[in-house]
């Protein structure tokens, strides 16, 4: 640079001493740095962290020129309504002439770091940031063949300026010029798009800044394309399916009509070059976009393919691994074996009754002991420490919600109208980002009351419906599956009705699938219950869930053992969960049948010390109609399963098999079997007949000793140690006669079994609601107190 431009330099930082802006060790090393490469007003900034707008001021009034704020600025006006109400109008107002700042180049305006902002009769106004600006003042001279007026302004301010006046405004500045949104509102959904990582537009309209109509409409006009107005012009069915659904849907792009030789792809985003490209590629003739708005966009393709969706959700399981679906309770094979076993054991019970009924009785009864004694090593496992996914709550604390993944939950409900309500504030209590959520509640087409409830209610716009098609099955799994095709997240949950998950679960997961190796395909979170106070019903089943997911299914965990899944708060990583065939309609505990399915597979089951508060059955047939249902698909999990046991040997390994056995096969095996020795016992003690004499020899007689010993303090202690587990001591005596809780498993074992054979695919519903909680209820905090 040039002697006098140093001279110039070295007498303003001069007066920036004085002035009492630097210190004489700032001017220093001010003047030194860089070699004198950067403009002062950067060099100070550096040195000093001096605020550009007080720095800028101050640099003006040093080199005698005015300070110009060329930011947008909200001027407020007084108006008058149709009604003669008065009221305050706020428009934005541009300081800049665009007509003045278009006399240069973008690139001229970028290299001398300089911009026209109006003009003054024959001069022209300009903004600068370095104060020593003769030298890119004469260039302009030139350039222009007019005198300049110049002004100071800060960095920042500058380069908006040549951005909004040179090149095209960027959404936010544009809504902003057209009247359309407020500065406040346009800097507020700024800083949330970067927050979250998300695009402007969608920030805007999460924040309810504008509504959807509008902005599509204005994006319409701003890019000169149609906007397509499904309730107008309905979308050509033919146009539609000449691209896979699929595709349409993950890139929200729509063929909507044929038009001479080209077709109209209807976006969602204008921006989505790749998937424009990728569409009229795979067509194989010229394209023109047009826009449409999300919900025309997802109304439309569930208008087109709705039926598609729901026959997918049925039978997609059934095409791909026939021998996994629970469509047929029993298979050929299995049918045939059946009838053998019937045949077999009416021939021995002819000819060697003693013998043959002995034999039953031994397998019975070490097969039970066998039970007992690995749920006891399980749960003895689980009390030496704890063999969860650990997750700590400052890593929690440390997430980005930028770096958050877009989460889907599917709540499936049916005739729930009634606590609705309460299900939608519970989900709006989830501790994550809203606008990476994708909350699905997944309703029957013919549930209306559920239906109307919702649109009365109108959620969030994170919340929306799903209706799904009446068909054959009417079973929660076909509405996940249904769900599962509209989900847009990387993460998938299922949530029941009345679920209260602890508010940071989602978090959690997150955390724990990045720790997690990548064959780990879902992360089960634990259930309880928050009304356990209720009854003795509802403590009982409090102990059971409190051993059976704070310490059984964590055992299974530490012995890589498959896990029967509970249903609900297990979350999976969609794309392994897609790959896996996802849900089986046509089984009633489809969660335990998936869990199972993914283990064969090749993935594992995680569990993470997260809980969701659910609501327990308070109401004896209440109960039995949701346990019988569980016991039943326990049973149709165990044959659909066991279809091939040497095959399912060689894919799992013999432990995990004797795992599956117990687990899966024992938990209905030994409910239906409990009665059937508790009367044999009875009638020993009443009346020792001689019949049960003959089926206890000494050895079986040892065994069913050891067995009953054993089994009673086994189940009894499991019980009490998932209480004590759980912090729950004031049930602990409670658990001491749990004992009478298996009398009722039984009875609804027995009439699950029952209703397989008739009613093999009847879901019975389960009533919710049943439970009023006390005012002071509001949180989940007080709900683990409750």
């Amino acid at each position: 640079m040039s002697k006098s431009y140093n001279t110039e330099r070295t007498e303003l930082v001069d007066k920036l001493v004085t002035e009492g802006i630097l210190t004489r060790q700032q001017a220093l090393a001010a003047l030194q740095e860089n070699e004198n490469s950067f403009p002062i007003d950067k060099v100070i900034i550096r040195q000093t962290g001096a605020d550009p707008e007080i720095l800028a001021k101050a640099l003006a009034r040093l080199v005698g020129v005015n300070y110009e704020d060329i930011s947008l600025t909200e001027v407020s006006h007084p108006i008058v309504d149709a009604f003669g109400i008065p009221s305050m109008h706020v428009t934005v107002v541009d300081p800049i002439q665009y007509s003045a700042a278009r006399l240069i180049s973008p690139e001229i305006a970028q290299s001398l770091n300089a911009l026209p902002i109006r003009l003054d009769h024959e001069k022209v106004v300009v903004a600068f940031v370095d104060p020593l600006f003769e030298s890119a003042k004469n260039k302009l001279e030139l350039i222009l063949g007019s005198p300049i007026i110049p002004v100071l302004t800060t960095q920042s301010m500058l380069e908006e300026g040549i951005i909004r006046s040179l090149r095209r405004p960027k959404l936010g500045e544009a809504l902003l010029l057209a009247g359309i949104i407020t500065k406040n509102q346009f800097h507020d959904a700024l800083d949330y798009s970067r927050k979250t990582n998300v695009h402007l537009r969608v920030a805007l309209l999460y924040k309810d800044y504008i509504s959807e109509d509008d902005l599509y409409k204005f994006l319409a006009k701003r890019e000169n394309l149609p906007l397509v107005d499904i309730s107008e012009t309905p979308v050509d069915e033919n146009a539609a399916r000449l691209l896979e659904s699929s595709f349409e849907r993950t890139n929200n792009i729509l063929p909507v009509a044929v038009e001479n030789d080209y077709v109209v792809l209807a976006l969602t985003d204008a921006d989505n070059q790749e998937g424009f490209n990728q569409a009229e590629a795979h067509l194989d003739v010229p394209c023109r976009k047009a826009l449409i708005k999300p919900s025309d966009f997802n109304y439309a393709m569930e208008k087109l393919y709705s039926q598609d969706y729901i026959d997918e959700s049925i039978f997609t399981l059934m095409e791909r691994s026939p021998e996994d679906s629970a469509y047929h309770v029993l298979e050929t094979n299995q049918i045939f074996l059946l009838i053998i076993f019937v045949l077999l054991s009416l021939v021995l019970l002819i000819y060697s009754p003693n013998q043959y009924l002995i034999f039953i009785n031994a397998l019975i009864t070490a097969f039970y002991l066998g039970f007992s004694i690995y749920k006891f090593k399980l749960i003895f496992k689980s009390i030496s420490g704890s063999l969860e996914i650990p997750v700590s709550d400052q890593e929690v604390a440390d997430l980005k919600d930028s770096e958050l993944p877009i989460y889907t939950i599917l709540v499936p409900v049916h005739r729930e109208a009634a606590i609705l309500p309460d299900i939608l504030k519970s989900l709006e209590m989830i501790d994550y980002p809203e606008v990476r959520l994708d909350i699905l509640v997944l309703m029957e087409e013919d549930d209306l009351a559920t239906l109307q409830k919702f649109d009365e209610i109108d959620p969030p716009r994170f919340i929306q419906k799903v209706i799904v098609p009446n068909k054959e099955p009417r079973t929660k799994p076909k509405a996940c599956n249904y769900g599962l095709i509209h989900a847009r997240g990387e993460y998938i949950v299922i949530y029941d009705a009345e679920d209260l998950p602890d508010p940071d679960q989602l978090k959690k997961v997150v955390i724990a699938f990045s720790k997690a190796p990548k064959d780990v395909a879902c992360i089960q979170a634990k259930l309880n219950y928050y009304n356990r106070k209720q009854n003795i019903l509802t403590e009982w089943f409090t102990i059971e869930y409190s051993m059976w997911f704070d310490l059984l299914l964590p055992g299974l965990d530490s012995e890589q053992a498959p896990i029967p899944l509970g249903g609900t708060s297990n979350h999976f990583k969609k794309s392994l969960l897609l790959m896996s065939g996802a849900w089986d309609p046509h089984n009633v505990t489809e969660d335990a049948d998936l869990g199972i399915r993914l283990f064969k597979q090749g993935y594992r089951t995680r569990i993470v010390d997260s809980t969701t508060y659910e609501e327990a059955n308070s109401q004896f047939n209440n109960w039995i109609r949701q346990r019988s249902r569980w016991m039943k698909g326990y049973i149709q999990t165990w044959l659909v399963h066991m279809r091939h046991p040497i095959r399912m040997i060689k894919e799992i390994g013999f432990k995990n098999f004797v795992s599956f056995q117990f687990i899966v096969g024992g938990t209905p095996f030994t409910a239906l079997m409990n009665p059937i020795y508790w009367i044999m016992t009875i009638l020993w003690i009443v009346a020792e007949p001689e019949f049960i004499n003959r089926l206890y020899p000494t050895i079986v007689f040892l065994m069913g000793a050891v067995c009953m010993y054993v089994g009673v303090f086994v189940f009894t202690y499991i019980n009490i140690a998932g209480t004590m587990r759980r912090g729950y001591f004031d049930m602990v005596k409670v658990a001491v006669f749990s004992s009478l809780y298996w009398a009722l498993s039984s009875i609804a074992s027995w009439k699950g079994l029952i209703q397989l054979v008739f009613k093999p695919h009847f879901w019975e519903k389960t009533i919710h609601g049943l439970y009023i909680k006390p005012v002071d209820e509001n949180n989940t905090k007080e709900v683990k107190k409750a």
